[in-house]
């Protein structure tokens, strides 16, 4: 992920995310420095994860995060399995970020993976907190990442649309 700044909108909804990813690429802003994060994937056999790079993949999720049109809008289709964060299906360059986060993890550590790639990408330890909360809450994340005036931008784009807790964290 490029850039020093982020800008992560929450959503009530696989649906609300998409909507969201849908505007800004409308909006002239690169499908590569979006990410949406959620709660899902049911599976029987416990897993780490699944991660690719490239090419689409259809994985089939209990909140549908994949079914929709975020699986041809967003690169690095990928689903987790985090010990404490339970099931989480991400889309965009952020997958590659909790990717290496995992490799990285200490047992133990008070975030985890998931808290420690938010962290990564400049979101602040009492935001991470609350990001985590929001996806228990089995809210969506959508994360745009860039320089200061492309997150401003696009914070702006979120603003405007209804439902959206929109917030920009600089570096």
């Amino acid at each position: 992920m490029n850039g020093d700044s982020s800008c992560v909108a929450v959503w009530n909804s696989h649906e609300d995310a998409e909507h969201g990813v849908r505007i800004l690429q409308q909006a002239g802003f690169d499908p590569d420095s979006l990410s949406v994060v959620g709660k899902g994937g049911q599976s029987a056999e416990p897993s780490l994860g699944y991660y690719t790079t490239g090419a689409p993949v259809w994985l089939r999720d209990a909140q549908g995060l994949f079914r929709g049109g975020l699986r041809s809008m967003l690169a690095e289709p990928a689903l987790f399995r985090l010990p404490g964060s339970g099931p989480l299906t991400v889309a965009g360059a952020f997958a590659s970020v909790l990717s290496e986060a995992i490799e990285e993890a200490m047992p133990g550590g008070s975030t985890g993976a998931l808290g420690s790639a938010l962290y990564r990408i400049g979101i602040p330890r009492d935001s991470v907190l609350r990001y985590q909360a929001e996806l228990e809450a089995e809210r969506f994340l959508l994360i745009v990442h860039g320089n200061q005036d492309m997150v401003h931008a696009a914070a702006d784009v979120l603003h405007a649309l209804e439902g959206s807790d929109v917030t920009v964290h600089t570096a």
